[in-house]
């Protein structure tokens, strides 16, 4: 697919996005999305009210309302902290990883490795970063690849991958009707 006029905004917004998070250090990066976060949030309210709807559906009547309006702010605000992390892909490195709470897994998951001698299927949720775990289970020599789906902008789906590519995981594409 060609891209659009819109792509190419897109994509050039996200890049210059992108380079700022990467010379900003960590905590001022995760202090810029925060505003964002609460911006677009409170501000904006980009798809507030149709995430609070699917946090009702989830929990029936077991949360109050103000507990609906926090989960929804902290599940946007953590996006937005993801996305920062994500950005800051290309400077990962073991040793940053191994500074991670999830790096206790490492050790576990050679011995699976070594165990079962012809790989595994490690599912996860979708809660935090799982591109990271993706990329640590990669630095720390566990071979892995990841299913994901194309995005709609064909250059931000060309540098994401690019991203994900800059360290050996494999990436395939699900079927946009693989689970249905």
């Amino acid at each position: 697919m060609k891209p659009r006029p819109k792509h190419i905004v897109e994509y050039l917004l996200f890049r210059s996005v992108a380079g700022l998070v990467n010379v900003l250090p960590l905590r001022a990066a995760l202090g810029l999305a925060w505003l964002v976060a609460a911006a677009t949030h409170f501000l904006g309210r980009i798809n507030v009210e149709r995430t609070r709807q699917r946090i009702r559906d989830v929990f029936g009547g077991q949360k109050t309302e103000a507990e609906v309006r926090r989960i929804a702010w902290l599940a946007w605000r953590n996006l937005c902290f993801s996305a920062v992390e994500s950005l800051r892909f290309p400077s990962l490195t073991l040793d940053k990883i191994r500074k991670q709470p999830m790096a206790t897994l490492e050790g576990k998951l050679k011995k699976i490795l070594a165990e079962c001698g012809q790989g595994f299927i490690l599912a996860t949720p979708h809660f935090g970063n799982w591109e990271m775990a993706g990329i640590a289970g990669d630095l720390a020599g566990i071979p892995l690849f990841v299913i994901v789906r194309k995005q709609k902008n064909p250059l931000m789906n060309d540098y994401i991958n690019q991203m994900r590519r800059s360290f050996t995981l494999e990436v395939l594409y699900r079927e946009a009707n693989m689970w249905k």
